[in-house]
């Protein structure tokens, strides 16, 4: 979250079983508002931020992403007050079913 402003900060991970090709890659990042920050955590899994976007947000873009990759595994995380990344995307990895 946002301290300053309290707005929520929610995690979108994607995670493909086959890896994520470039073609495929270009497809997800269509989908996504100019605002969010992505990363290449690994050549098979995508980690999106979504700024000022509660779980039910993001959730919707996780079937935004399914419609791209159906066999994608999408977990969501909700930062917290000093949360730090790596425990962030612990969190997003866990709600996934890779």
């Amino acid at each position: 979250m946002s301290a300053e402003f309290d707005l929520p900060l929610t995690l979108l991970l994607v995670r493909a079983k086959g890896g994520l090709d470039s073609e495929t890659t270009r497809r997800l990042l269509g989908t996504l508002r100019t605002a969010d920050l992505v990363t290449l955590q690994t050549p098979s899994e995508l980690a999106v931020a979504l700024p000022n976007t509660d779980p039910a947000g993001a959730r919707a873009v996780g079937r935004r992403v399914r419609e791209i990759l159906p066999d994608a595994d999408v977990g969501v995380a909700v930062s917290e007050p000093d949360d730090e990344v790596p425990g962030l995307l612990e969190r997003a990895r866990a709600a996934s079913n890779f």
